[in-house]
């Protein structure tokens, strides 16, 4: 009886454990996201998160909700940049513990578009010129980025290149290059839905994320193939000269001198 009283007792608290550590979607891509970006996955299964934006900090607290330790918190930070951090932590639970023992091919597809945006909000810089769309992957092997990351990517219709990076010391490193014509825009409606102000700089600009949206589907914009075709296409819509600026934010796309490795 006591065997059977104990088995019963065990029985229910698997069942109890289980169902409070019951994983939304919402942590599960706050999770991914920040083990692609700037999240720390510990040894214990428990994971952190910092910024410098208390906003955004606020939305992976939301996002993470009960499995959160305690509220978002602040430090000094002592490194290159000086001021504040803001940062929280979670509780050890079995979705990361499972994280921690997969590499990112066994992973990445349960990133959806929240989780996309979050990396690239972590990890990713606009060009202010021409528009173009940088992912640091430094930390990610070439072969991932090659066979994961990019195939990955585009299933979301975001088209990246993988460029190198050569420090001043010699180091090399590779990065995810997305032409504006290849996803950005794309990519910026994906972040626009956080409506993060703190981050608001690393989006395009409405008017002509919303202007693009507008005529893409239109054969005649589908008949433009080159970036060139499709900022001239732009151009005559608003009754602009080769020499003038879109919505004066758009400045003519400049091909990237780089080549890309692959």
């Amino acid at each position: 009886y006591l065997y059977e009283a104990t088995a019963i007792a065990d029985y229910r608290f698997s069942r109890l454990y289980k169902k409070i550590m019951e994983i939304t979607n919402e942590q599960k891509q706050v999770m991914i996201s920040g083990i692609l970006g700037d999240g720390s996955l510990h040894k214990t299964g428990n994971m952190s998160f910092s910024c410098i934006h208390k906003e955004y900090m606020e939305l992976k607290y939301k996002l993470l909700n009960d499995l959160c330790i305690g509220d978002v918190k602040v430090r000094e930070n002592n490194g290159y940049k000086k001021g504040i951090i803001y940062w929280i932590s979670t509780k050890a639970n079995p979705y990361s513990k499972r994280l921690s023992g997969l590499s990112i091919k066994n992973f990445i597809n349960d990133l959806d578009e929240l989780g996309i945006a979050l990396w690239c909000f972590d990890d990713g810089a606009i060009h202010k010129k021409d528009y173009f769309f940088n992912i640091n992957t430094h930390a990610i092997d070439l072969d991932t980025q090659t066979n994961v990351l990019v195939p990955f990517l585009n299933r979301h219709n975001i088209f990246p290149k993988i460029y190198s990076e050569t420090k001043k010391d010699g180091r090399k490193f590779n990065y995810l290059y997305i032409p504006l014509w290849s996803g950005v825009f794309e990519l910026s409606r994906m972040m626009r839905k956080l409506n993060l102000d703190c981050y608001s700089y690393k989006l395009l600009p409405k008017e002509l994320e919303d202007f693009y949206f507008e005529y893409k589907d239109t054969e005649e914009f589908k008949e433009r193939k080159t970036s060139y075709a499709k900022t001239c296409f732009f151009k005559k819509k608003l009754g602009l000269s080769q020499k003038d600026y879109i919505c004066e934010y758009f400045k003519t796309h400049t091909v990237n001198k780089k080549q890309p490795i692959i």
